[in-house]
């Protein structure tokens, strides 16, 4: 048997901070995480963009054309594994045709969102082609996906980070959609 020696707990001991200062750091993030739609809920902005469309090049899609109705819209990109988590929710969303569900493609190539979308399936009414991403850093986007309730004047009234849940759909998204669609003020 080796001699451990005094020095043999150090390296032990010196991890333990650090082990603790990354499971803090975990949990203020998980906790951000969790939190993040309520929080940023505060930060509102108003939607603006004037973009192509994804689908048309010729074609373009504003937020001004949005304005009179509350929508959904989802930021995504095909190369987020997360936004792929939340797809076929989108879809479902999509079948009841209670809401219009609008996309705005983030730093993404077309033929990948287009590729993306025909294997997937397009659960939106309309696509936004946002390449180099600066429709979507005005109003806040740094992570995808984001879903965002925006509400008849164009106002964002709450900002989902993350993959959207079941939960989180039915018990948040839909029944402020809901509250917006019934305001007709």
């Amino acid at each position: 048997m080796k001699n451990a020696g005094p020095d043999a707990g150090r390296k032990f001991r010196r991890k333990r901070p650090i082990a603790k200062i990354l499971l803090v750091a975990g949990m203020a993030t998980a906790l951000l995480v969790a939190t993040g739609s309520r929080w940023l809920q505060e930060n509102s902005h108003t939607l603006a963009f004037d973009l192509e469309s994804l689908q048309r090049s010729e074609t373009r899609v504003s937020s001004a054309g949005l304005q009179g109705r509350v929508v959904l819209v989802n930021v995504w990109a095909s190369w987020c594994l997360a936004c792929r988590g939340e797809h076929d929710l989108l879809l479902g969303m999509s079948r009841m045709r209670e809401f219009d569900l609008i996309g705005l493609n983030f730093r993404d190539r077309r033929d990948d969102a287009l590729r993306w979308l025909a294997f997937y399936g397009d659960p939106f009414v309309t696509n936004a082609f946002d390449p180099e991403g600066h429709a979507g850093a005005s109003i806040g986007v740094d992570v995808l996906p984001q879903t965002l309730v925006v509400d008849r004047k164009g106002v964002i009234r709450h900002r989902h980070v993350g993959p959207l849940g079941r939960r989180d759909l039915d018990e948040v998204i839909l029944p402020l959609m809901r509250e917006l669609s019934a305001d007709r003020a």
